[in-house]
């Protein structure tokens, strides 16, 4: 039997921050499952799924990984919360084949309430907002990048009419892909 929890973590970025929480894991016999990571103005931000073959609650993962943080001096705002059954995956790398799953590219100059005005967009529309990744350019541009689930989509002709009035109606630049053709076309390949 597997336990299985999600971990977030907020705290000052420094050097060596994933070596102490993977640490904490593999002391308690765990092993990490999907993880996102980013640093934000000086803070790392961590959310990820821990996973154990042998009993162990939430209160003393939190308490083996917060005892790491303690002992460096850190200030750490940290949660972990049990999850039952099956974990699934929803980055843009892991999913495998999912029909209804697409990528959505949305850019604009930068403005107050993009995130909004899209993810509104989507809620209207029934589209669950599955993973959601954004970016500022050095030319003040805005990059947001949605993995979305069109499986409330009945017509996806449609769909395209309406994120074609969102794009002229807000100004924005939208490209929508299925999510195998977009990690066809931005996945790295090594040649030997």
């Amino acid at each position: 039997m597997n336990y299985s929890y999600i971990v977030s973590i907020f705290i000052k970025d420094r050097v060596g921050i994933i070596a102490d929480v993977t640490k904490a894991i593999v002391r308690q016999g765990g092993d990490l499952g999907d993880l996102n990571q980013a640093v934000l103005n000086g803070y790392f931000t961590m959310i990820f799924i821990a996973e154990f073959y042998s009993a162990i609650d939430a209160e003393t993962l939190k308490a083996e990984i917060k005892n790491i943080f303690v002992e460096n001096g850190d200030e750490i705002s940290l949660t972990v919360k049990p999850l039952a059954g099956k974990t699934e995956s929803n980055s843009f790398d892991d999913l495998d084949c999912e029909e209804n799953y697409y990528v959505m590219t949305v850019s604009s100059g930068n403005r107050k309430g993009l995130v909004s005005e899209v993810a509104n967009f989507c809620r209207e529309n029934q589209i669950n907002i599955l993973h959601l990744s954004t970016k500022v350019t050095e030319d003040d541009k805005y990059i947001m990048m949605y993995l979305i689930d069109l499986s409330s989509v009945t017509f996806l002709d449609v769909f395209r009419k309406k994120i074609r009035e969102l794009e002229i109606n807000r100004k924005l630049s939208i490209v929508l892909q299925h999510n195998d053709i977009f990690k066809a076309t931005n996945e790295i390949k090594y040649y030997k």
